[in-house]
């Protein structure tokens, strides 16, 4: 188990320069994802919310 995350640059030494552009580039997209998929489900909640409101 690690004691402590490795910098950038050990992971560049570690894994080499292009796995490590490549991991930065997954990370990004998960990254852009996660955060649509949050904004999507936070208008979805809104939206019910305001149908609720004009169907009761």
């Amino acid at each position: 188990m690690l004691d402590r995350l490795p910098s950038a640059e050990e992971m560049t030494f570690l894994v080499g320069q292009s796995l490590h552009d490549v991991w930065n580039k997954l990370c990004t997209l998960y990254n852009s994802a996660t955060e649509i998929k949050k904004c999507f489900s936070e208008s979805f909640i809104i939206h019910s919310d305001r149908m609720k409101e004009v169907i009761d």
